[in-house]
């Protein structure tokens, strides 16, 4: 089975997993159709024939509706499009990528940064080991003010422990609920938090899952900027 026809079919089981966890069974495919459209927001909107292509392994979403996918049942990015496999050959290679147009690595990280939301992985330590676009551009835009790191290596839970001042709270809320989702005390953490410049006010909501790959934890982080109304309505710690 190729690179191409793996990806499918994972996209395509945790695709069905995400409809059973929200509705408890598999939707016919109008209703599929129908829900999908109405978080469709900017993305184009689908079919049932699409929605049944997405079913049976037969097509996958394009960046738009991936995203759509991911804000509106929770799909896990990284179980979607990355196998166990292939995470052990992305830490291997990250100092010798040789992109392909075929490979699901290349494929993963692509499809990761085509994501708005701020989005790292962390293994059992709490190290980063993969980051997006998003993240990158978000660690860069605020390098001075030391509230992310974009680079892969350090350790995400020491630079939340270090934060000083009025945002430590937080920064100290956010490491201690990565611990418990890495050591499965809880399975997901979220909390919402502002992040102000200068020139305009931002707020954020992140949330961290975990996953297992050759019976080791990591952790998905990611930062996803909302609303100030959407902000204010959630129901999460801060």
């Amino acid at each position: 089975m190729d690179n191409h026809a793996i990806v499918l079919q994972r996209f395509a089981k945790a695709f069905q997993e995400a409809l059973m966890h929200r509705f408890k069974k598999i939707p016919s495919t109008s209703q599929i159709s129908e829900g999908f459209n109405a978080h469709a927001s900017g993305a184009q909107s689908i079919t049932r024939e699409t929605a049944r292509k997405w079913l049976n392994a037969k097509a996958y979403p394009e960046t738009g509706r991936l995203q759509v996918l991911v804000d509106w049942l929770h799909l896990n990015p990284v179980d979607i499009l990355v196998s166990s496999q292939a995470q052990r050959r992305i830490r291997r290679t990250q100092s010798r990528k040789v992109p392909s147009a075929t490979s699901d690595i290349y494929f993963a990280q692509h499809a990761l940064d085509a994501l708005s939301a701020h989005l790292a992985i962390l293994d059992s330590q709490g190290n980063i080991l993969q980051v997006n676009k998003a993240w990158q551009v978000f660690a860069n835009d605020n390098a001075a003010k030391k509230k992310v790191t974009a680079a892969t290596g350090l350790n995400y839970l020491e630079v939340c422990e270090r934060v000083t001042g009025p945002e430590s709270k937080t920064a100290q809320a956010m490491a201690a609920g990565i611990r418990s989702v890495l050591n499965g005390d809880i399975t997901e953490f979220a909390l919402k938090y502002p992040c102000h410049s200068k020139n305009k006010k931002y707020w954020y909501v992140a949330r961290t899952t975990r996953f297992i790959a050759d019976g080791k934890a990591y952790a998905v982080v990611s930062h996803e900027s909302v609303s100030e109304k959407n902000w204010r309505e959630l129901d999460f710690p801060q």
